[in-house]
């Protein structure tokens, strides 16, 4: 009875129902935007795991690219070797058979030349 009788009692109770309402809003309202940052943090932290991972899925990649690059250097150096190789085979079996083309050109042409000459006493005789 004493508190109702009161107003001044009524009116500071609305007071502090009032503002107690007030501070529950604040607090729901700032609960929900916590929730929705935590929501925000847990995507943002998904897709940084997920940009790590590709990142070092792409780092694989790049070093694997790497090794078939050094791998082909390393082939293209070997392959020049075997070609010059080949090649410098190629001009000595040239020169080679160059040179016995000459020599047999000259026993043709010395044959040809002893032939004639026989030819020669042949008729002579």
């Amino acid at each position: 009875e004493e508190f109702t009788d009161n107003p001044m009692m009524v009116l500071g109770h609305a007071s502090i129902v009032s503002v107690l309402q007030e501070l529950k809003s604040h607090v729901t309202r700032a609960l929900s935007e916590r929730s929705r940052l935590e929501a925000d943090i847990t995507l943002s932290q998904e897709k940084l795991y997920m940009t790590s991972q590709q990142a070092e899925q792409k780092a694989r990649e790049i070093e694997a690219m790497e090794n078939e690059i050094q791998s082909a250097r390393a082939n293209k150096t070997l392959l020049t070797k075997e070609v010059d190789s080949t090649t410098q085979q190629l001009y000595s079996l040239k020169e080679q058979l160059q040179k016995e083309a000459a020599e047999g050109k000259a026993q043709s042409e010395l044959v040809i030349k002893e032939a004639n000459q026989r030819a020669r006493q042949i008729q002579i005789e």
